[in-house]
């Protein structure tokens, strides 16, 4: 069966897919006004998903998972390279679980006291316990192409 990208109103239908791969949610200080939530869909089912919002007057990526199943396979770079083609002129921030994978793309670290405090890390006591996030930008005039 045929994967497909579909573009999402919210990132509701995403919600058991993200709590399945660890991403907590409704712990935010600030609520996410989505701008752009894309899904890979094989069927019915929701194999990978994104969110790009405005939270706090930040810009922001809401969440990105993909089903661990499929990981490996480079839907969560189809997914960053449809995010990243929004047009912006501000700096884009996230949270990481795998830095990494969002180095590709441009985005480089910040210190956990310098990120907006719109994500639910920055009251959240498992932070340094049990859970180790990155805070990370993308600066506005970075090249927004996967190096």
């Amino acid at each position: 069966m045929e994967l497909r990208l579909v573009e999402l109103e919210d990132d509701s239908p995403l919600h058991s897919l993200y709590l399945k791969e660890g991403i907590e949610l409704g712990n935010e200080p600030v609520l996410s006004d989505f701008i752009k939530v894309y899904a890979l869909k094989r069927g019915e089912d929701y194999l990978a998903g994104a969110g790009l919002a405005r939270r706090g007057g930040y810009l922001i990526i809401d969440a990105i998972a993909v089903d661990r199943d499929y990981q490996g396979q480079g839907l969560g770079r189809k997914l960053m390279k449809e995010l990243l083609n929004y047009p912006r002129e501000e700096d884009l921030y996230l949270v990481a679980q795998v830095p990494e994978f969002f180095r590709k793309f441009g985005f480089e670290g910040l210190d956990m006291g310098k990120c907006p405090k719109v994500f639910g890390c920055s009251h959240c006591d498992r932070q340094g316990v049990d859970c180790f996030p990155l805070c990370m930008v993308l600066r506005k005039n970075a090249s927004m192409e996967e190096s």
